[in-house]
């Protein structure tokens, strides 16, 4: 009996270790499922009889159906099919033969904007139902299918539309009305998409048009600009003409050096500039001037030739002198208007004006015509650059310009193919809109018939009803067993505790009976006065009913108590295997609420440790209830509290049990006056406690009822959980293992009590 206790257990810790398990459990509702199976039992006969007595009552239904054929089947019709002539130039394509969008065309045809609007039209046929019911009729039992060969492989082009109904008329009616509502939808459906094509292409021709043209102004322009007739040879005809330029250049550069070479020699000869040269030759070359010259020397000469035959003062000679003076005058006059005319600034009595000889006037037009030459090759040099620097710059841009070019000529030519194509689009669908064909309805709306030419109707699935009614019973039955055990709130059996916490079972402890009070002085029945004290106080944790017999024999009680200490040292043989690598040196048990026996586990798991000759310290610290000392028939008047509060030694505050030679005591003590026992002080302890003892084991409050627990289970080996089996609360256990996850606390498991 032992072993059956115990086999799970390793099992248990070997899969699951100390980590908690994560997931989703079923086997918690199946065990729920086999607690309360006479209930499902009872539910779903009453909900399978119920569903098998609706079915005698249900009327006969009648099922019609017609077929449409919604495209071309032979290759001749496809020949002759609108789309065909129009879109592939007569030659069917292979795609073409499934272009409808079937899906698509099955949801609209179910959809319910159709199936409101066949709800119209039958009603106005059918007057006494309203629109919403035959609507909400439609919905439910409307169908249309697309056929499929037997494989379900191949799918064919035809659709089955079909309906059921109680009232055969009615049947026939719909089926009527539908047949004539998807023909007619076929025809304006098609007739609407290809006036609608037809729209949108006279929308989109006008904007394709309009950047049709401003694409060909901009091509205009660029060529305008850049002289831009062929872009594929503009750029070699231009480096062309850029050499060309660049010979011309140096050629002006050589003729202006030589020019200016003679310039300068001439000038040098003549000691005169371009300007006085200009002037000198303007006026030797003047008639009058000349004339008033040669005046002026036949008066100069006469008077020479007076002075020698008479006075200054002589008539004669003051008159030729009066005649020079005029002829000077004038002579001045006339050098002035004409130096006027050149706008030279010589002076009039310049030197350079005087009579000149041949030689000096060839010279003279020989600096004018050099001075001419350096002018226009200087005028041509500098018209040269300014055409080589426009060549070069429209060089340097060129690759852009002629991408640019480019990229609009690619764009006007792609515009015109759209536009080409959107035109003979146009004019495909208006052919199209007058060939076009609707649907072929291949099968007339029809309910079969007898013999007797009856229609012939589908009475009610009682085998369908029976399986809903017995289901429906099956979900309601289910769905009242998880709430009323969701209510309960216990865990029924040990397995629900780890499947449901999600944390290893430590062991299986039985519920032992006795009230014998000859029997609590012996050892083996230390754990069972719990029973006794639970009549007298709240906080008892011994976990013996008062609800079996009484007149059992005093012998099977002392087998009862020897199993329950077997139990005990099986479960310390399977920990210290398990935990072997390091071993397991303190312990911390704690219930998850009162009452639920973890002082009585505690106590016999450090007596079986005992047992196996291992030197055990028990630390009662459970001050709230604390029944240990009296099962051991020691006192309680110093203990965990005066070690903590006092500077005294550990030996002056352990007992040690008479029977258990092994086994040492640290009994709680006095209350402690502050609210937590925790400190640097405890923590201390506790390392000389693991340092002194083979094991450890603490006694603590309920974990949910004191933090102090979190710090003790931190410095100790593992913390083991105290869960009484059809007592504890469910929702406190799981907070409790929810808040020993999120601390990081060292779970190893659960002890199932009164199992």
């Amino acid at each position: 009996m032992a072993d059956s206790y115990s086999e799970p257990i390793t099992e248990e810790i070997e899969e699951s270790g100390t980590t908690p398990k994560k997931g989703f459990s079923i086997r918690p509702f199946i065990r729920m499922a086999i607690r309360k199976s006479w209930l499902i039992i009872l539910i779903t006969t009453i909900t399978g009889l119920g569903g098998l007595t609706l079915s005698f009552f249900k009327p006969t239904t009648y099922k019609g159906n017609f077929y449409l054929l919604v495209e071309p089947i032979t290759a001749a019709a496809k020949l002759t099919d609108p789309t065909t002539l129009t879109r592939t130039e007569g030659i069917p394509q292979r795609q073409d033969f499934m272009a409808l969008d079937y899906p698509t065309n099955l949801a609209f045809l179910q959809s319910p904007g159709m199936t409101y609007r066949i709800a119209q039209d039958v009603h106005n046929k059918l007057a006494h139902q309203t629109v919403p019911a035959i609507w909400k009729d439609l919905r439910e039992n409307f169908k249309v299918e697309w056929i499929r060969s037997a494989s379900g492989q191949d799918a064919t082009k035809i659709f089955e539309v079909s309906y059921q109904g109680e009232n055969a008329k009615e049947v026939e009616t719909v089926l009527q009305v539908a047949a004539r509502t998807f023909v007619k939808y076929s025809a304006e459906d098609r007739q609407t998409s290809i006036k609608a094509g037809v729209k949108f292409i006279d929308r989109q021709l006008p904007a394709l048009q309009q950047g049709l043209n401003v694409l060909k102004q901009k091509q205009q322009l660029i060529r305008e600009r850049y002289e831009l007739v062929d872009p594929a040879t503009k750029n070699e005809a231009l480096l062309v003409q850029l050499n060309e330029l660049s010979i011309q250049r140096l050629t002006l550069k050589q003729q202006l050096s030589s020019q200016m070479e003679l310039y300068r020699s001439l000038q040098g000869n003549l000691k005169i500039d371009s300007n006085q040269a200009i002037a000198a030759a303007v006026l030797n070359q003047d008639q009058e001037r000349l004339g008033l010259i040669k005046k002026v020397q036949e008066v100069d000469a006469q008077i020479a030739a007076a002075a020698a035959l008479v006075t200054p003062d002589n008539p004669q000679m003051v008159n030729l002198k009066i005649q020079r003076e005029n002829f000077q005058r004038l002579l001045t006059q006339r050098t002035l208007m004409l130096l006027a005319s050149i706008r030279s600034s010589v002076a009039p009595n310049s030197p350079i004006l005087d009579f000149q000889d041949p030689t000096r006037i060839k010279l003279t037009e020989q600096l004018i015509d050099a001075k001419n030459q350096i002018n226009s090759i200087q005028a041509q040099s500098q018209l040269l650059e300014t055409k080589i620097k426009q060549i070069e710059k429209l060089i340097s841009v060129l690759p852009d310009v002629i991408n640019q070019f480019n990229t609009i000529a690619r764009d006007i030519r792609l515009t015109e193919e759209i536009v080409d194509k959107l035109l003979l689009q146009r004019e495909n669908l208006k052919v199209e809109a007058a060939q076009e064909l609707p649907w072929q309805l291949i099968s007339k709306p029809q309910i079969p018939l007898d013999q007797h030419g009856n229609p012939v109707g589908e009475p009610p699935s009682r085998q369908k009803l029976l399986i809903a009614g017995v289901a429906g019973g099956l979900f309601i039955s289910l769905a009242i067993i998880f709430l009323w055990e969701k209510r309960k709130n216990i865990f029924y059996c040990a397995e629900d505790i780890q499947d449901i916490l999600g944390i290893p079972l430590i062991g299986l402890i039985p519920n032992v009976v006795s009230s014998s009070a000859s029997l609590q002085k012996s050892v083996v029945n230390l754990p069972l006065l719990e029973e006794t004290k639970e009549k007298n106080t709240a906080s008892s944790e011994l976990n013996v009913p008062e609800s079996l017999a009484e007149n059992s024999t005093q012998a099977n009680r002392e087998n009862d108590f020897l199993l329950f200490l077997d139990i005990f040292d099986e479960i310390y043989s399977e920990l210290s295997f398990f935990y072997r690598q390091p071993a397991l040196r303190s312990l911390v048990i704690s219930a998850i609420q009162v009452g639920d026996g973890q002082s009585t586990i505690a106590l016999n798991l450090a007596i079986a440790a005992s047992q196996q000759s291992k030197k055990v310290l028990f630390v009662d610290a459970n001050w709230q209830n604390s029944p240990t000392y009296p099962w051991l028939n020691l006192q309680n008047e110093k203990g965990l509290s005066n070690l903590l509060q006092q500077e005294i030694s550990l030996e002056s505050v352990l007992q040690v049990s008479p029977d258990y030679p092994h086994l040492f005591l640290l009994s709680s003590g006095p209350k402690l006056r502050t609210k937590h026992l925790w400190s640097n002080h405890f923590q201390y302890c506790m390392s000389e406690f693991q340092a002194h003892y083979d094991l450890v084991i603490y006694d603590l409050p309920p974990f949910l009822d004191n933090t102090d627990i979190y710090f003790i289970s931190t410095y100790s080996d593992g913390l083991i959980f105290t869960i009484g089996v059809k007592k504890t609360p469910q929702t406190l256990a799981k907070e409790a293992v929810k808040k020993a996850q999120e601390l990081r606390l060292p779970v190893l498991g659960a002890f199932a009590n009164f199992s």
